[in-house]
């Protein structure tokens, strides 16, 4: 899965660098994707059948420490469509970033308040 992954994000991060902005936002929407969906896949494997409960509690914690970074790449990338706004790019892939944010960070990005707060950030 690992050289998969890999290989996808460097077809993409070459498709997101050819300058036409459908392209490059629809590359960007997928990079995120990519690393939310790895880091989903982290967190729903298969855990080992032998645990005990604080053995299964220290293992969940572990896989959380192991998604997490995947879950900040996907929000980058999402959040890097979202700054293409500023520059007059609205299409469909920007706008399913948003709802990329929405599906990883919910608190953060499925507030109406938050988000005109934070578009405003990002100007």
């Amino acid at each position: 899965r690992q050289a998969a992954m890999k290989e996808a994000i460097k077809a993409l991060s070459q498709a997101a660098g050819y300058g036409i902005a459908e392209v490059t936002t629809a590359a960007t929407y997928e990079l995120g994707d990519v690393f939310a969906k790895f880091g989903g896949s982290l967190m729903k494997s298969q855990r080992p059948a032998n645990l005990d409960d604080l053995a299964l509690e220290q293992y969940e914690l572990l896989l959380e420490e192991q998604a997490y970074p995947f879950e900040e790449k996907a929000i980058e990338w999402h959040e890097t469509n979202l700054k293409r706004i500023d520059q007059g790019v609205f299409d469909a892939w920007v706008k399913k970033s948003y709802g990329g944010l929405l599906a990883i960070a919910p608190g953060k990005y499925g507030r109406n308040e938050q988000v005109e707060k934070h578009y405003e950030t990002l100007r």
